[in-house]
């Protein structure tokens, strides 16, 4: 079966509505729990280390991580973004939408790379042409071009 046809199937699933946002609900539930632990995995740290890096409780890491347990407030989950260097991705949207782009659920997708681990991946030659394109222009365009971003 294809990803589309696997995706209009579970599309046409959600028909209920009561359905849709249970699933909804479970899928970013149990998502956030298991990527929080797999990225704290990835960087071999533990449930101690991670709360004492967000000045937290190793018992609110542990519910964190536990998908039966109690919710995670924004808060927090910016302080996990910021302690593994990751950006935090939170917006509405269609139902369709979320499906596509929350079927691959795999550690190896969920361990998103911090920004240093992107920014080695990106090619020398282009970042050290950038950066001098940056250095030999005047602060004014350099401030006009943030005004523009």
């Amino acid at each position: 079966m294809s990803g589309r046809s696997n995706l209009i199937n579970k599309f046409n699933e959600l028909e209920n509505k009561k359905f849709r946002h249970a699933y909804l609900k479970e899928h970013i539930r149990i998502g956030i729990a298991s990527q929080i632990r797999i990225l704290r995995n990835k960087l071999n740290i533990s449930q101690s280390q991670l709360a004492e890096i967000i000045g937290m409780k190793q018992s609110v890491i542990s519910r964190i991580e536990d998908p039966d347990s109690v919710s995670v407030n924004l808060n927090t989950l910016l302080k996990i973004a910021e302690a593994f260097d990751i950006g935090l991705l939170v917006k509405f949207s269609a139902f369709g939408k979320f499906l596509a782009e929350s079927q691959d659920v795999s550690p190896k997708a969920l361990a998103v790379n911090s920004y240093s681990e992107e920014q080695a991946t990106l090619d020398p030659v282009r970042n050290i042409s950038v950066r001098r394109a940056a250095f030999n222009r005047p602060k004014q365009q350099i401030g006009k071009d943030m005004a523009n971003v």
